[in-house]
């Protein structure tokens, strides 16, 4: 069978679906085969330092895979089966590195289970057993993943998934309707500033749904979070693409890296989250690709948030140059070896485009980036504010006043975006 990745879709949507109607059994039983497919056709493509992986590792692995796929479904727990099944894997995945530092990791190798019927017994028993890990079989008020259960909307489905392609809608979808994916992946990952092994990525997926304070507080009620649900289809349906996409900007950092305020009524705290990336951009991460820690840019690098920035947005152009105060344009430029005299914007220009790795050309580009960023940050902000001020009134509620934004207006949000002369020309940085 060969993997196709959007009936893989389909199967895990009706999964999750809730619903009464498909047959769970049937689907589990195709979900193996493909799962199969897909975990030794993963093997064969694992890669280090651009050479597949040696022999005997891989022995290892499709060994390990051999067996996790004699497993047959016990009980009616299916997305914890398949769960289970996709731990099993990612353990296997993992088994090549050496010297992790995981005390939940290696605590699978201080226990036995010969199937995965045993490995869900053990994980019931054991409080100790992981940090979260109960979310692979049951929700954090102890229910099953059964039909019975799942049925009520109230309760977080956890499901282990492949990924081909990461679309942030779906995730946000997602979380409106109470379910939380856990990646799998072969190989080391960046995640959070950090190369993670496949075991250590899911962990940080689990923490997501489970420990961090959006999902675990939780203020809004069903009804509050299907009316935000209502607005955000509103808006997939009615912006425009470019649009559409800072209201994902800005859902996904509040669901994913903040404390959930999707109520503009509180704007205050909702911008946040904004605040704390807008604060901490600095030269690390776009330009070197450097990684030092959890403080590190996450804004400026290419592969953790910026990429929610379109790149169409990051494209510096000669007009861009103009946004840079004459100030530290000039002490920019008199920092290295090459210096404009005077400082005649199309020059610069063409040695932004000819010097690459030229200290002072690097120093200019990433002023501007940063500059960028944060302006298309601050507009994701301001559209959500204007699009769901809109959307509310025709839904029966008032108009949100400075007031209600919490003494944040519209004009308040506009003067974070840059500091304006008395010409009346905006520029970022100090004269």
């Amino acid at each position: 069978m060969s993997w196709n990745y959007e009936r893989y879709l389909e199967l895990c949507s009706v999964l999750t679906s809730r619903s009464e109607e498909p047959n769970y059994k049937k689907i589990v039983d195709e979900l193996m085969v493909m799962l199969e497919t897909k975990a030794f056709k993963s093997t064969d493509e694992i890669t280090v330092n651009g050479k597949k992986l040696n022999q005997t590792k891989v022995s290892k692995i499709t060994t390990k895979l051999t067996e996790i796929f004699r497993n047959t479904l016990i009980g009616q727990n299916y997305i914890g089966f398949i769960n289970l099944i996709l731990l099993q894997c990612i353990i296997a995945f993992t088994m090549r590195y050496t010297s992790i530092e995981n005390e939940t990791y290696n605590k699978f190798f201080e226990i036995t289970w010969t199937n995965t019927e045993e490995l869900r017994v053990l994980i019931t028993r054991d409080n100790e057993f992981i940090r979260g890990v109960r979310i692979l079989i049951q929700d954090k008020e102890g229910k099953d993943y059964t039909l019975e259960n799942i049925r009520d909307p109230s309760v977080t489905i956890f499901l282990v998934r492949w990924f081909d392609n990461f679309y942030s809608d779906e995730f946000i979808r997602g979380f409106f309707l109470n379910i939380h994916y856990g990646e799998v992946i072969t190989t080391k990952r960046l995640a959070d500033t950090f190369y993670m092994t496949p075991y250590d990525f899911l962990e940080h997926d689990i923490e997501h749904s489970v420990e961090y304070e959006c999902v675990r507080s939780r203020k809004y009620d069903l009804s509050k979070m299907n009316h935000f649900f209502d607005f955000y289809k509103y808006c997939s349906y009615t912006l425009s693409k470019p649009q559409f996409q800072k209201i994902k900007v800005y859902v996904f950092l509040q669901i994913h890296e903040g404390f959930c305020y999707l109520d503009p009524n509180e704007m205050k705290e909702g911008i946040t989250i904004f605040q704390y990336f807008l604060n901490n951009i600095d030269t690390c991460g776009i330009r070197t690709g450097e990684i030092s820690g959890y403080h590190v840019d996450r804004l400026r690098d290419k592969n953790d948030l910026l990429e929610m920035i379109p790149s169409s947005i990051l494209k510096i152009t000669s007009n861009d140059i103009s946004l840079l105060s004459p100030g530290l344009l000039n002490s920019i430029m008199k920092a290295g070896p090459v210096y404009v005299e005077p400082l005649d914007i199309n020059d610069i220009f063409e040695k932004l485009k000819e010097v690459e790795k030229d200290d002072i050309i690097m120093g200019i580009t990433d002023e501007l980036m940063k500059y960028k960023i944060k302006e298309y940050l601050l507009s994701c902000i301001i559209l959500y504010n204007e699009e769901y001020n809109s959307w509310n009134e025709t839904q029966g509620g008032g108009r949100l006043t400075k007031r209600t934004l919490g003494g944040y207006s519209k004009t308040r949000v506009k003067k974070f975006k840059c500091k304006t002369t008395r010409k009346g020309k905006r520029y970022l940085g100090k004269d």
